[in-house]
């Protein structure tokens, strides 16, 4: 490397650093969960922005715009909420692209649109959704000159929204196998608590359906394929805009403080108005407790970076739209078996590659190729 290499790299290093202290500076987080078991079982994580949002509609006499699946289950789109029990509809982590429409009084209008709407009328209002919703949200308010005064934001970290045909595939897969239509769908299910994650299906004749999420070909897809925008999002670290962001305290051991095996949430909260939608927390109910945002970053890596897109991308999604899901992710896994068995291989004890390769009649060879 030269000295002028070396300059660029340690500036960039610097700056990077810089940034990443002053986000910590900039944050405060906490972490909990609901103290009644049925209600932290029904979260995805600790229940933290159902949390928040009965606090805003309790306290504030607010509404909550957040996403939830059609009423058939097919499609992921956005609900207005402004009464406690109503508040189910937003509950649990949704893996699919959402259309940015709202179904209100009977007919689909645009979200952004209708929160504009609202917010013109003096409705206090929440927003939670995706770092690109609310960056989305904020920009059509911005173009409109709406005042934003009485609007409140919660993103969630993402790890890439999967493609929308990848849900409704596996939705119709689930009703013809099963002869029946969809009542309740969720793909974070807590079976045994909170990981790992399930599908849970409730079909209208009564039967329900259950699988491990990431055993699925939706929790394939989910792992490996996002929409193609969420490969160059913008919406990460230092350009989150919401006032508070919420997630699963990834990094919590069982021998940490304020470990739940039911579920654990984050709330980083970086603006006066988040630390407003802490405060409405009601505290009886739900288990605060102040955290360590540089901890919760670390262990949180879609907080900053963005997945690679695939070298088999564009042939899943050729694959996908011509004979489905199951086929699309059946034929990835064939083609990307090699790479799969290498890095499951790498995992292992080395003395028992060392003798799988000899038993395969490989040792010398790679020993060769080591240069031994």
């Amino acid at each position: 490397m030269s000295n002028e290499q070396r300059a660029t790299s340690n500036e960039q290093r610097a700056t990077s650093n810089e940034q990443q202290l002053s986000l910590y500076q900039n944050l405060k987080a906490y972490s909990g969960f609901f103290k009644d078991t049925n209600k932290l079982l029904a979260s995805a994580s600790g229940g933290a922005a159902t949390a928040v949002s009965e606090g805003f509609i309790k306290n504030f006499n607010g509404a909550v715009i957040g996403a939830t699946y059609s009423n058939d289950c097919r499609n992921i789109e956005f609900a207005y909420i402004e009464n406690l029990n109503d508040l189910q509809k937003l509950k649990g982590s949704k893996y699919a692209a959402s259309d940015k429409r709202i179904f209100v009084n009977g007919t689909y209008q645009p979200v952004f649109k209708f929160a504009g709407d609202k917010l013109n009328e003096g409705q206090k209002i929440l927003f939670v959704g995706l770092g690109c919703d609310i960056a989305a949200l904020y920009s059509y308010l911005e173009h409109n000159k709406i005042n934003t005064q009485n609007l409140f934001t919660a993103d969630l970290i993402c790890f890439g929204a999967t493609l929308k045909k990848v849900h409704t595939d596996y939705i119709n897969s689930l009703e013809q196998k099963f002869n029946s239509g969809l009542t309740n769908f969720t793909v974070r299910y807590k079976k045994f608590g909170w990981t790992p994650f399930y599908i849970r299906a409730e079909f209208q004749d009564g039967r329900i359906f259950d699988e491990v999420f990431y055993k699925s070909d939706y929790g394939y897809a989910f792992a490996n394929f996002a929409n193609k925008p969420c490969f160059s999002c913008n919406a990460r670290g230092l350009n989150h805009k919401a006032d508070i962001t919420v997630a699963d305290y990834w990094g919590l051991t069982e021998k940490m403080k304020g470990f739940n095996k039911n579920g654990v949430s984050i709330i980083l909260a970086r603006s006066e108005k988040g630390q407003e939608l802490v405060n409405l927390i009601d505290t009886d109910d739900f288990e605060l407790a102040p955290a360590d945002p540089e901890f919760i970053i670390k262990n949180n890596g879609a907080y900053f970076t963005t997945r690679k897109k695939p070298r088999t991308y564009d042939s899943f999604v050729k694959n996908l739209n011509e004979f489905g899901l199951h086929k699309a992710v059946s034929h990835d896994k064939i083609i990307t078996f090699p790479k799969r068995a290498v890095l499951f291989a790498l995992r292992l004890p080395k003395r028992i590659v060392k003798k799988a390769l000899k038993i395969l009649g490989l040792w010398d060879f790679v020993q060769r190729l080591r240069g031994k």
